[in-house]
């Protein structure tokens, strides 16, 4: 069963993954939620050209070759290499007396995605035509063809880090400035989500290797207990109950289905109600092996249903959420007031609705704990659960960010406790990734890299989606004396700001505000391009990290520090 909620973070394509590999199989809050997405893309280009993009990308003048890095860029005992994957356009690229301008794209959790260098009509490919920039991709290490170790093995992924993701980026520039003979370069690195955050980061762990970042939808706070992506799904649904007459009633309304399955699962009538409707493939019932696990694994299922179509609300990702029909919060609200059906059925109504955009059967409803769990223990880098398993360790071992209702009894009904997802980091990756391992792991990170209020980078851009659950994790704090801008689109959702505003579509509800955040972007690109390249005239630049430590710039982990003492 695939489930709606499968998300980027580049706001990515996932489209070159074959989606039959795991739509039978149940996603975690913490992957239906992922910032991962995009494997929904091709719908948004003619399919021929998505395709010829995709198996052909030369004749869309992009090429691809490998990169070598070490497998540890901080432990010089460690002699181990591996190959990057880098995909380039430079046919629009044009030589400056000022300096050459270079734009790249961040990698994050997924492959890296072809069409983004394909298609110019996204907001960095508009950029790279208007500045003639040579345009880069670089693949994240642990994902697509980029793998440093033999396999995904839990011992191996000691070295899927951000730190040294960001060290990859911070080895890759100066080599490029060399390879391809770039004078005096300026480079500006965009990302979204996830890529965002490293985005964000570069600009404070290593701030001489680019003129300036775009980091959109950029999570920034490490914390274990993401409770409040759920609370922005309420606020998004009341949003939309406010400014809606037709949906008035969706607030309420979504809440007491919620209440109604909740108690539904601890009682036979409610049980087979919702094995009635639903068809499960492991049935609730009383003689349940661990009936809170399989319940709270059902209930935690329904609710990814809502987190998918929530979190990229008019997006402008593609069709599926700009459309009028499509799948936004709007109609979610129109399935959720629909008082022709009870509480069981039009949750159903809403879930059948997903499988129908994304062409396939919602039948069985995935229920299989245990048959799931097998799937993300998969080690192979071809296995179809790669990448999800790649994000599902960066969460357990570095940021939390598990997707949990513990913010109270509000509109989820405290349905999907933090034990839940503890204990499935610790059924995927073995008993050593245990409560404690996890909380000391995320608060590491917390104390590394601070919280997003102390955020301190210059020279980047932080836009947020209103509606977006991830933007709780953002900086709101903006510092106009060292452009460091920040921007909330009204109505927008995750990474909106990334994807082509089409206002004059005639079936398109997406946000008029995206043009304000696009058009800041586009201002603060062409300042971050006016200034002197930190290179300078040479192809090699100060690439340390910046301050006292050789890791992490000490006031930024000073502040993280601090700031963890008053959370």
């Amino acid at each position: 069963m695939l489930k709606i909620g499968i998300l980027l973070i580049l706001c990515t394509f996932l489209a070159q993954i074959e989606a039959k590999s795991f739509r039978q199989v149940f996603r975690p809050g913490f992957i239906d939620g992922i910032p991962l997405r995009d494997h929904y893309a091709k719908q948004f280009i003619d399919p021929v050209d998505y395709e010829k993009c995709v198996k052909t990308p030369g004749s869309f003048n992009v090429t691809i070759f490998n990169f070598t890095q070490p497998l540890d860029h901080f432990d010089s005992n460690n002699k181990g290499n591996w190959s990057q994957q880098v995909q380039y356009r430079n046919d629009i690229f044009k030589k400056r007396d000022d300096g050459d301008i270079i734009f790249l794209m961040v990698g994050g959790e997924s492959p890296v995605p072809t069409p983004l260098l394909c298609f110019l009509t996204y907001t960095w490919g508009q950029l790279a035509v208007e500045h003639g920039a040579f345009m880069f991709q670089l693949e994240h290490r642990y994902f697509g063809t980029s793998a440093p170790t033999p396999d995904l093995n839990t011992t191996n992924l000691k070295w899927l880090t951000t730190e040294l993701a960001l060290a990859d980026i911070n080895a890759f520039i100066p080599a490029m400035n060399t390879k391809f003979n770039f004078t005096k370069p300026k480079w500006v690195a965009f990302g979204g989500s996830y890529p965002g955050t490293m985005a964000a980061l570069l600009r404070v762990v290593y701030p001489n290797i680019t003129n300036g970042n775009i980091a959109s939808s950029a999570p920034l706070w490490a914390k274990v207990d993401f409770w409040e992506y759920a609370e922005k799904m309420e606020q998004a649904i009341q949003w939309e109950s406010q400014v809606n007459k037709s949906n008035a009633a969706c607030y309420n309304e979504t809440k007491n289905a919620f209440s109604y399955i909740k108690t539904a699962v601890y009682t036979d009538a409610g049980r087979n109600e919702l094995n009635s409707v639903f068809q499960p493939n492991v049935r609730l019932g009383a003689n349940m092996s661990n009936i809170d696990l399989d319940s709270t694994n059902f209930l935690s299922g329904v609710f990814g249903i809502f987190q998918g179509i929530i979190q990229y609300t008019f997006d402008d990702r593609n069709k599926d959420t700009i459309n009028v029909t499509g799948l936004n919060v709007a109609n979610l609200c129109q399935y959720m007031v629909d008082t022709r059906y009870n509480y069981t059925q039009r949750l159903y109504n809403v879930y059948s609705w997903t499988a129908a955009w994304g062409g396939y059967n919602p039948v069985p409803f995935d229920n299989d704990y245990w048959n799931d769990i097998s799937f993300w223990r998969e080690t192979s880098f071809q296995s179809g659960a790669a990448a999800y398993r790649g994000w599902m360790w960066l969460s357990c071992n570095e940021f939390g960010w598990l997707q949990t209702t513990d913010n109270g009894y509000g509109i989820f009904q405290n349905l999907i406790p933090l034990s839940f997802y503890l204990r499935y980091c610790t059924d995927v990756f073995g008993p050593t990734i245990n409560n404690d391992y996890i909380q000391k792991h995320v608060t590491s990170t917390s104390r590394k890299y601070g919280v997003p209020w102390r955020y301190n980078g210059t020279n980047v851009v932080l836009p947020n989606g209103s509606l977006d659950p991830w933007s709780t994790l953002g900086c709101n704090v903006s510092d106009d004396s060292v452009h460091r801008k920040v921007r909330t689109t009204v109505g927008g959702a995750h990474c909106v700001d990334m994807y082509p505003y089409t206002p004059n579509s005639t079936d398109s509800v997406e946000p008029n505000d995206v043009i304000n955040t696009i058009n800041l972007i586009k201002n603060e690109t062409r300042y971050y391009v006016s200034l002197a390249g930190p290179f300078g005239g040479t192809t090699s630049g100060n690439t340390t990290s910046s301050g006292l430590s050789t890791r992490i710039q000490f006031g930024y982990l000073l502040a993280g520090m601090l700031s963890y003492f008053v959370m």
